[in-house]
């Protein structure tokens, strides 16, 4: 504790001059009271410096001492047991045989309806479907030919230089031109329907739930 060392002003001194403290010891020891209760007041005005430095010390906080509050919804309900059954369910299979070539659709993979899942090996069919193509033109020319052969005949028969025998013959003709151009229609639209079976597709939107095939199956 550091000494307080009082100095006093010039009024003081001037009243201490004009009259000096008489009385009895206990009187002066009352006049000097003051005296004592400013430096007891100086003495408590110093601070603690350990309490002084941890009163500047900063709080740290860490990311464990900090919850957000939320609102939400606490629902309870009685427990029940079964099993999930899907609204609709298909196990979806090659209409040919074939061996596969790729499969498009994974397990637990979202699909659409009409979604490529598989393709099948159409080599063989897709020659099919060419040779009805070309078979299709040949009839298609055949019957271009006839018909004109036809029409030449029934000029050449009603001017009288063909026999009617010869006009029955072109319009037969016509009609076998015909016949053949319809059997080649049938059997192209026959190898696009095989052709097109070789693409195994999603009947409805769904998940795939189970992938029983994978490339080279056949």
């Amino acid at each position: 504790m550091r000494q307080l060392e009082w100095e006093p002003t010039a009024d003081v001194r001037r009243r201490s001059l004009q009259g000096r403290p008489t009385g009895s010891p206990l009187q002066r020891r009352w006049r000097l009271a003051p005296l004592l209760l400013v430096a007891l007041a100086a003495c408590k005005g110093k601070s603690d410096p350990s309490a002084m430095a941890a009163a500047d010390a900063a709080l740290t906080v860490g990311p464990e001492n900090i919850v957000i509050a939320s609102e939400t919804v606490l629902k309870t309900g009685p427990a029940i047991s079964g099993s999930l059954a899907p609204e609709r369910a298909a196990q979806v299979h090659a209409e040919i045989a074939g061996s596969v070539l790729e499969v498009y659709a994974e397990q637990g993979q979202s699909v659409g309806r009409g979604a490529l899942l598989a393709r099948l090996d159409d080599s063989a069919i897709r020659d099919a479907w060419l040779s009805g193509k070309s078979a299709v033109r040949t009839a298609e020319s055949t019957l271009e030919l006839a018909r004109r052969n036809a029409e030449r005949s029934k000029k050449l028969a009603e001017a009288g230089a063909i026999a009617d025998r010869e006009l029955e013959r072109a319009t037969w003709d016509v009609t076998n031109a015909e016949g053949a151009l319809a059997d080649a229609q049938s059997r192209l639209a026959a190898a696009e329907k095989q052709l097109g079976k070789t693409a195994v597709r999603a009947p409805f939107a769904g998940i795939v739930s189970e992938r029983q095939a994978s490339a080279g199956d056949v």
